[in-house]
């Protein structure tokens, strides 16, 4: 290799690295600036269990929260309570780290498929991952349920790749963590461990000895990892009950709509404005993947090589398991669009989409793999304006409902009072367990509701 290309190379990574910095410190900065320690809807579900208030913490923990059981998610957001003294910006941070560390774990990935080079293309996975558009994702704790669950996937999404490398050890243990982990993050967890499970099961068992010294432990781990992935998929289900206040598809086409809208949300809130391109993009895109996948995945499976058919098996189940999901929330959330619209929370389940597409070009394309990589690119940078302005007015909506909230903290309000008159903003669906948080929140001396002047009877 010529100093001229190591040259080349050294720019091309530092460039990608450089983004990905960029990226995550932008987010950073913003919950420094406007994040606030005061929970918000969901996040007051944690406020009894973090001070000990709730008499059984393992039914907590299992519970419902509409469709979804969180039990992982719920512990990390109770650990970094924990953690920072009951700071509910935590949650937030972590999120941010977990996208940093999944956009990292990509780079690495797609660095490994070509052979131990980072290009500037690979920017795309920070540019997707990070952008303020998920600002709902990103600067708001409880949506930890997202983005563990997505960091997960997109961790699993990259050990595939590492693991047909031979970079075995490591990234098989990671990627039986995320089999067990996902499960317990909800319906999207459920929904890749499914379709995860069979790699896992498959690399498990017919994995080629290393230097002759017999199946690595890591492998036999991963095996039985994605069978206890499917054991808890089918716990998971026990005593599961359907929310009632959830209402049922209004119809296919509305359903099928709604998917459509999912699938252009890949590209950040964007691509809900001109939906209609954005999913034929996104189709087109994991069409062109999937079509791949079957062409050249089908010859490595005919090769009776262990690896390449594991490599082929994994990317078909991830990138099978991403459809699937776009399909199944529009199916459940179509009825809700014409009411509340797409929630932009949801682009950290469709995105992946993209990632997945990204790797399987790097690995079964030819020529053509680089200009549909820099056109990905391309197109997410170019959406960057867009996305940043609805996370800014997003930004806004929370500043504005946080600075009422204080304002009346600080003149002395009663926790009833303050439900009552900020429950629109904060826990719209449950006044009292609002004003009863509150109170627990004042009684134990939160500094976000220690009011600056005496307080009115508690």
């Amino acid at each position: 290799m010529t100093l001229g290309r190591v040259g080349k190379d050294y720019r091309q990574g530092l460039f990608v690295w450089l983004v990905a910095a960029a990226m995550a410190s932008f987010m950073l900065v913003c919950i420094a600036e406007v994040g606030r320690n005061i929970p918000l809807a969901e996040d007051w579900l944690l406020v009894r269990a973090y001070y000990g208030a709730e008499p059984n913490l393992a039914h907590w923990l299992w519970a419902q929260n509409n469709e979804h059981r969180l039990p992982l998610p719920k512990l990390v957001m109770l650990g970094l309570l924990c953690l920072t003294s009951g700071d509910f910006r935590a949650g937030m941070v972590a999120s941010v780290v977990l996208m940093t560390a999944a956009s990292a774990a990509l780079i690495w990935a797609a660095r490994s498929a070509r052979g131990g080079r980072v290009v500037w293309t690979d920017a795309v996975f920070p540019v997707l991952l990070l952008h303020p558009g998920n600002w709902e994702s990103l600067v708001w704790s409880w949506q930890l349920q997202f983005t563990v669950a997505a960091a997960l996937s997109l961790l699993l999404l990259a050990a595939v790749v590492q693991i047909s490398r031979r970079q075995t050890a490591l990234w098989s243990l990671a990627a039986a963590a995320a089999l067990i982990g996902l499960p317990l993050c909800g319906a999207s967890g459920l929904v890749v461990c499914l379709a995860m499970a069979p790699w896992g099961l498959y690399t498990g068992a017919v994995a080629p000895g290393v230097a002759g010294k017999g199946r690595p432990i890591s492998y036999l781990i991963l095996a039985i990892a994605a069978g206890l992935g499917i054991v808890l998929t089918s716990v998971y289900f026990v005593g599961y009950e359907r929310p009632s206040w959830v209402p049922p598809s209004p119809g296919i086409w509305q359903s099928i709509t709604t998917a459509g809208k999912i699938a252009a949300l890949a590209w950040g809130p964007a691509g809900l404005v001109p939906w209609k391109l954005f999913a034929f993009l996104t189709t087109l895109i994991a069409a062109s993947a999937g079509g791949l996948l079957l062409m050249r995945g089908w010859r490595a499976w005919r090769t009776q090589d262990a690896r390449l058919r594991a490599l082929a098996l994994g990317l078909g189940g991830f990138l099978g398991a991403t459809g699937m999901l776009i399909l199944l929330i529009g199916y459940s959330r179509a009825a809700y669009v014409p009411t509340i619209g797409v929630p932009s929370r949801y682009m950290l389940l469709s995105a992946p989409m993209l990632c997945a597409a990204y790797l399987v070009w790097e690995l079964y394309g030819r020529r053509a793999v680089r200009p549909a990589q820099a056109a990905l690119l391309v197109v997410a940078i170019m959406l960057l304006p867009f996305n940043t302005v609805w996370g800014f007015g997003w930004r806004d909506w929370y500043v504005g409902g946080m600075e009422a909230v204080e304002t009346d903290v600080a003149a002395g309000m009663t926790p009833d009072d303050l439900a009552k008159r900020h429950r629109a903003f904060l826990l719209h669906w449950d006044q009292d367990l609002l004003a009863r948080n509150i109170k627990l929140l004042r009684d134990h001396g939160h500094p976000a509701f220690t009011p600056a002047v005496p307080a009115k009877s508690r």
